[in-house]
């Protein structure tokens, strides 16, 4: 729950996961998405999604002598 709260406040929460589900989708449904969690969890058969990667440009700085 903490990681979820933590989500929900920052500028996560207004957008999609890799999954394509928004927390507010996921927060209508949270006791069922909670409880299949802890099944696969406690089944050992939970399998995590792949995670987005996002290459942000830097610009170039000079090097330091």
């Amino acid at each position: 729950m903490q990681a979820f709260d933590k989500v929900k406040k920052n500028k996560g929460s207004k957008t999609c996961g890799i999954d394509g589900i928004s927390v507010k989708d996921f927060r209508e449904r949270l006791d069922d998405n909670l409880c299949q969690h802890h099944e696969e969890l406690k089944g050992g058969t939970y399998k995590p999604q792949a995670v987005k990667r996002v290459y942000i440009d830097k610009e170039v700085k000079e090097q330091k002598n």
